[in-house]
């Protein structure tokens, strides 16, 4: 079994947001891992787990997405969360940038092992990418477009919890702005 299918049998579709054809294979090859090329030739650019995780097209993010993953040269994003939480790919390794706290880890050596070991992990969706908090904030705030991320008011920079808090959509790029200008990336 490929990892883009271990991924899959975790993570269903929830819905496509764009298609992926001739144009964006030839825009991003080279740029990818073979596995996300695998994965985005079968799904398209499509929302998993019922919005939990957002496959990237790394030129919509474009250098939005610089700021997570200091001192870099290569900085492409793979996926998103649905609370704005990056998986960047550098070339090598992949690091999650945990971007309401402003860190950044190292969460695998490759995108295959991205795919089918840490992402299919239950304890990491529970603990890293908040499943547990998915539905409490489509209830609060209304499902997400493909262009939002869900945060909480106030912030976590200042105080908030995503427990505790009102959580509300936000534009993604305007979001994740916001959230590089509050302070340092602490890289982990």
């Amino acid at each position: 079994m490929s990892a883009a299918e271990s991924f899959r049998a975790e993570y269903p579709v929830a819905e496509r947001w764009r298609d992926w054809d001739q144009a964006a294979a030839a825009r991003l090859a080279g740029c990818l891992p073979a596995e996300m090329m695998e994965l985005l030739s079968r799904d398209g650019f499509c929302s998993y787990g019922d919005q939990l995780l957002w496959a990237a097209d790394p030129d919509d993010l474009g250098e939005m997405v610089r700021p997570w993953l200091p001192g870099e040269k290569t900085v492409v994003p793979l996926f998103r969360t649905a609370f704005g939480d990056l998986f960047l790919w550098n070339g090598a390794s992949v690091f999650h940038a945990a971007v309401h706290l402003s860190t950044v880890t190292p969460c695998a050596l490759s995108a295959r092992f991205l795919l089918d070991q840490v992402l299919v992990d239950d304890r990491y969706r529970r603990r890293v990418l908040r499943k547990p908090l998915l539905k409490q904030a489509a209830c609060q705030a209304g499902r997400l477009e493909p262009d939002e991320m869900y945060s909480c008011r106030p912030s976590l920079a200042h105080g908030g919890d995503f427990r505790t808090s009102a959580i509300v959509r936000e534009k993604l790029r305007e979001g994740l702005a916001a959230l590089a200008d509050a302070g340092p990336v602490t890289r982990g």
